[in-house]
């Protein structure tokens, strides 16, 4: 794919970019919810790698399932998400009042990188369910006209894995069936290439990352995600031509 030429990237607009994601992508900070370093690092390995710009938008739940986030995801767009998230309002109660109200849905993004699926392992529900819901967000958002991009499951830290072995056998299976059953234009990434070689000083608790990790996971996901933003530029500009 030929690169972006300066004219071509000044006439197309910025690509918008949404990253939906559990206690990953956003963590609690004096009753709201603060995004990790993951997206903001994305964002700038792919505004340095197709000198272009990006608007970000995060939507992050601590917590929620993927099961809950399709459900809400179904309701509201992807900017209402957002809002509520960072203000600390609970999914459920979010999906609640969308469910009444009957609101209009537009999603105002370009390309949605869904990053979900540990918690509802957490909660024993089956990895081929698992897997269907995270199919399901492609099919919404393709009904939309939006793009999606996953990542997989992820697991423990390396000081920790072997403390939850069903866990992670359901957590492998689970992506397994995702990259089988999505459909094969749709970018998946790898969490495990993601965090390979993070040792014990970049985990919390064995679940989660410092600061330090998740920007380093954040740099990975920009630098997996360019060859499709890149894709995604080009159509822009076809579209501006």
């Amino acid at each position: 794919m030929r690169a972006l030429g300066a004219e071509n990237r000044a006439m197309a607009a910025a690509l918008r970019v949404a990253f939906f994601g559990d206690s990953w992508m956003g963590e609690w900070h004096h009753g709201t919810v603060v995004p990790t370093p993951i997206a903001v690092s994305a964002r700038t390995v792919l505004q340095e790698r197709l000198q272009h710009g990006f608007e970000m938008t995060v939507v992050a739940f601590p917590g929620c399932t993927a099961m809950h986030a399709l459900c809400l995801a179904e309701y509201c767009s992807v900017q209402d998400m957002a809002y509520w998230s960072s203000r600390g309002w609970s999914i459920r109660s979010t999906i609640a009042m969308y469910e009444e109200g009957g609101w209009p849905v537009d999603d105002e993004v370009d390309l949605i990188v869904v990053m979900l699926g540990s918690n509802d392992l957490v909660k024993k529900h089956e990895p081929f369910v698992v897997a269907r819901r995270l199919t399901e967000f492609q099919k919404l958002y393709a009904q939309r006209g939006k793009e999606v991009a996953f990542v997989t499951v992820g697991g423990a830290g390396p000081e920790h894995i072997e403390m939850w072995p069903g866990y992670e056998e359901d957590r492998v299976e689970t992506n397994r069936l995702l990259k089988a059953t999505v459909s094969p234009d749709v970018e998946v990434v790898d969490m495990d290439d993601l965090v390979a070689g993070l040792h014990r000083e970049f985990w919390i608790d064995g679940w989660h990352l410092h600061s330090v990790g998740y920007a380093t996971v954040g740099r990975r996901l920009g630098e997996a995600l360019t060859q499709l933003c890149a894709r995604l530029l080009e159509e822009s500009y076809t579209l501006c031509d």
